[in-house]
Formats: structure tokens, sequence, C-alpha cells
């Protein structure tokens, strides 16, 4: 087993180490500008204006009022004469927010109140005549101390995660790479949706703080006019109150659910073993519908870098269990076999590593029931106890097989014909997933033709070109795409049939090693299975995709071995 091991254990603690670093000076750059500026706006201001609570207010003359440009920001300019014991003083400020800003209207309205000669009432320093003011209240520009106090905030946060103590590696793990994390070493692990949760609520408050303060300041003076500014302000609260929904949603979510834990039998799950253990719920639920406990192996892909990061994943194996209601519970089994040929965890490289997702959702009245975990899976010797729970999990998935029953809603068709089965997929049979690629590809489209319009790099339109013909490619056979296949004892025939093109493929049974069930496209979060036939020249034929329940395709993918006496390989 190569995982943590020479280099490959120096190269994560440099790179961890960076991080810290890298975090550290963000934090602190943060930090600065955000104490820095909430000072200016906000605590010397609203010092200033508890202080002028014990002001002497005095007669005062306007000399000259006006909306004063600075540049692309603008502030009221208001100069006043007064006199205190005999003694003539001017002063121009008129508020203790000496902060200018984009809003005109609401400006003009306050040099409108005091044009040059009328009279005022002033507050003036006792002690220091010379300091006066017109307005010592609380100025609506405060709201403008959020933008800094959430920079404080995230300074805060990039602090602590740099400087958080985590727990030492020890020496065996490089052996044993599973006890490079706390939880995973105890065999309790605590569910991801209690972090997603806390960041979709600091990235919410965020946000809606941000457009918050932008509505407030400039939405007086857009709203007057006829600019389509204003429509692209209230975007940034539109998205907030879908951020803020999401929200919402998690917090109920945690208040019915609680907190799930995922307990392992043994540590790790093992490659050509088994992965078994209990997700313990914090409350006692009844599930009417079931719940579903999936397990998939995930390679997570990460490229570019800085702003242009981006993360994809592939789901290279998966496997499926459903679980009928028992009146009531707190406790969900997880039993699943693992094949041979699996790749083990793997976080050595950050930026291209394996990972084990177990998730089990349930659909409830309210708020669905869904719990996510992330699980070690590796290679280790197999013992006497863990082989008879390989041969349990397997013997659980055929009678969960045997029992199965296909939807009525599903729109595929079995049916006996001369001489054998025919499975036919017919077009447009998952139009949620054409529906939603259908207006991905159109943007793509549009997109390409505004690069040509405001002459983009010639070098950028034949990829992306390349890529929509692609996407035409694949939508078209959503939508339009059919598949018939026939199985005998002889073999297979699979008919594939496109715009009135069709293209039959016969392959005797004695060249099919498998028939196995794989992971093919993604929408979302929802993985629609390819079944594929494998022959002993090294190809494969897929025979029949894109179906979304996991279940039926592999009921569709046994009763095609069943039919043509060959195996199927779950």
């Amino acid at each position: 087993m190569e995982w943590n091991t020479g280099n490959q254990l120096r190269q994560p603690r440099r790179r961890a180490i960076g991080e810290r670093v890298s975090r550290a000076v963000f934090g602190l750059i943060f930090l600065a500008f955000g104490c820095g500026f909430l000072y200016l706006v906000l605590l010397r201001p609203l010092g200033q204006i508890i202080a002028a609570r014990q002001w002497v207010a005095t007669p005062a003359r306007v000399v000259s009022s006006a909306v004063q440009n600075r540049g692309s920001t603008r502030n009221v300019a208001i100069r006043y004469a007064y006199t205190v014991n005999n003694q003539h003083y001017e002063s121009s400020r008129y508020s203790f927010m000496d902060v200018s800003s984009s809003g005109r209207a609401g400006k003009v309205a306050i040099v409108r109140q005091y044009p040059p000669g009328s009279e005022l009432t002033c507050f003036i320093n006792p002690s220091d005549p010379a300091m006066a003011v017109i307005d010592r209240g609380l100025q609506p520009m405060m709201w403008l101390a959020l933008l800094p106090s959430l920079f404080a905030a995230i300074g805060i946060i990039f602090l602590v995660t740099a400087f958080r103590k985590t727990p030492a590696v020890a020496p065996a793990t490089a052996s044993a790479p599973w006890q490079n994390r706390k939880d995973w070493a105890a065999g309790r692990i605590e569910s991801s949706d209690r972090r997603n949760f806390v960041m979709t609520c600091v990235f919410a408050a965020i946000w809606n703080a941000f457009s918050c303060t932008i509505l407030c300041l400039a939405w007086h003076d857009v709203a007057q006019t006829n600019s389509p500014a204003k429509w692209i302000i209230l975007l940034f609260p539109a998205v907030g109150v879908g951020l803020l929904s999401a929200a919402i949603y998690s917090w109920l979510k945690w208040l019915k659910f609680g907190h799930a834990v995922f307990e392992m039998a043994s540590v790790p799950g093992a490659v050509g073993g088994a992965l078994e253990g209990t997700i313990k719920l914090g409350r006692f639920l009844r599930l009417p519908a079931g719940a579903k406990v999936r397990l998939c192996c995930v390679r997570q892909i990460t490229t570019g870098s800085g702003k242009n990061r981006s993360t994809s994943e592939m789901i290279l194996w998966e496997s499926e269990r459903h679980l009928s209601d028992t009146g009531g519970t707190d406790t969900i089994p997880v039993l699943f076999a693992i094949p041979v040929d699996s790749k083990e965890t793997n976080g050595a490289n950050p930026e291209d590593q394996i990972l084990w997702r177990l998730t089990a959702k349930a659909e409830l009245p309210g708020v669905d029931l869904s719990e996510t975990f992330v699980v070690p899976v590796c290679n280790v010797a197999q013992t006497p106890a863990q082989a008879a729970v390989v041969q349990r999990a397997r013997a659980a998935d055929a009678d969960e097989l045997a029992h199965y029953e296909r939807p009525a809603s599903s729109r595929i068709r079995v049916q006996l014909v001369s001489g054998g089965t025919e499975f036919y997929f017919p077009a447009a049979r998952n139009r949620g997933a054409a529906a939603g690629l259908t207006v991905f590809t159109l943007l793509w489209i549009g997109a390409i033709f505004c690069m040509v319009h405001f002459r983009a790099p010639a070098i950028l339109l034949p990829v992306f070109g390349l890529f929509g013909i692609i996407l035409l490619v694949i939508v078209a056979n959503l939508w339009l795409g059919t598949t018939r296949v026939v199985a005998t004892k002889a073999g297979f025939a699979v008919t594939k049939q496109l715009a009135g093109i069709s293209r039959c493929r016969t392959v005797a049974g004695s060249k099919v090693i498998t028939i196995t069930v794989k992971p093919g496209m993604t929408a979302g979060t929802t993985v629609y299975h390819d079944i594929k036939i494998h022959l002993n020249s090294g190809t494969e034929i897929t025979a029949g995709g894109t179906i979304r329940d996991y279940q039926e395709a592999r009921w569709l993918a046994g009763e095609m071995a069943r039919c043509a006496s060959v195996t199927y390989q779950p």
C-alpha cells in the first residue's frame, strides 16, 4: 500500500504549512482592513455622538450649502456661522459621519432644508466652541459598519483555521491511513451536513449583509431613475433571499433530525471486503417510504489556481440499498460488499483524491432526511469474520434484487418476443435531465454568438464550438435517441436509433464476459446509470443508458444476463 510514505508524507506537510501561512496572511489583512474601517465608520463617530449629548444648542446662520462632488461620490457641504461669548465662529460639519457616498437625492433633500441665509440650530462643544455639528444623531450611513465588521469576522475565521491545532499523525499511519483522521480512527464519523449547515448560514449572513447595505445606501437614489441599475441592485437581495431560504431549510432539517453519526462495525471498510455499521439519527423517526442508503467511490479533481480553481467529481463505483419502514427507528443499518478492483481512499494529493461517500436519504412530510458521511475504505487483509460479513452483504444484495418490483412509472418496457426478451429504452425517458441540459446548451450557444459578435480571440471559438456540438449531440440523444436490446440464449442484439438513423450490433453469448451497471451521466446530485456488456475482446457495449433508478438498472442488467445465460456482476 502506498498512501502517505516518504516524499508523499512530506509533500502534504509542506502543503499544509503553506496553507496555514497563507490563511494567516489573509486573516491579518482582512482583520486589519476590517478593524481600521470599523473604527473610522462606526466606533469613532459613535464616540463623538455620545460625547455630543452634552453639547449646547446654539442658533446659527447658513453661509452656503451645496452637494459637493468628490469624484464619483458626494457629500453634504453646509457652512454656517454662530457666535459664542461674543466670539464669531464658522463650521462646515453637518454630522459626525464624514463619509461621502454615491447617493445624490438624499443629500439634495438635506441641502434644500438649509438654503443660504436661513437659520438653524447647531450644537457646540462647551469646552471648545470651535467644534460644532448640525445633526448629532445616528446616521443611515452607519450601515456601512456591516462591511468592515464582516471583513474583520472573515479575518478572525482565517486566523482561527490557520492556528487551530490538528492532531499529530502517528508514524504507524503510513500503513494505516485511516488513522490520519481522528473520527476515522475511532470509527465514529459525523455527518458532513452539519458543516454544510454552518457554511450555508455564514455565507447567507455575509451575502445578505452586503446586499442589504448596498440596497439601503443606493436604492433611494437609483429608484427615482429609469436606469436598469436598480434592477441589477435588486438581484443581490433576491439571491440573498434564496440563500436565506437554504439556511432556514438546513436549520429546520437540523431541528427535525438532530445530529447523525455513522458508527463503523470495523475500521476501515475493506477493498474486496465490506463496509458495515449503523447510522444513528438524532431523533426517533417514522420512515413511511423507507430509506435509501448509497455508497459511492468518487474521484475528486481540482484544477486551476486562485479564482480559476474548480473541482469536478467522477463516480467510479456505487451501490445502493433500499430499507423498508420498520414502524419507527433512530438507526439505519449499513452493509455493502465492495469489489476487489475498487480504488482505496487516497488523499495524498488534494488536487486528485479518491473519496468514499456514504449517504442516507428518506422522503418525509416537510423536510426530507439527507445525511452524508465520508468514510475510509482501504486495502487491508481480511479476517475470517470479515469474509463472513462479505458473504452476508452479497446475500442481502441478491435477496433485495430477487424481491425488487419495478415502479409503475418506469418508461422502460420489457416484453417477450420471438425467441427471447426485448428491453426497450424509449426517447425522452428522462425529461427533467433533458430539459436542464437543453437550457445549459442554449446558454452555451448564446455565449458563442456573443463571442462572435464581440470578436473574441479566434482561438477560443473552435474549442467552444466543438464542446457546443458535443452538447447538441447529447441533448438530441436524450430527447430522440432509443435503444432496443433483444436478449436470447444465443446472445444479444443491440439496436440504437437517433433521428431515423439506426445501428444494430449482434453479440454472441460466448463472447460476453459479464454484464455490469456503471455510473453514467450526472445531473446535479442525481446519477444516471448505464448497463454495460463486457466482451472478451476488451471492449464494452452500452445496452441501455441514463437509467435513473439504480435498483431498476440492476434488475434490468440481471434480467438481460439471465435471458442470455451470461454472468451478471453486481
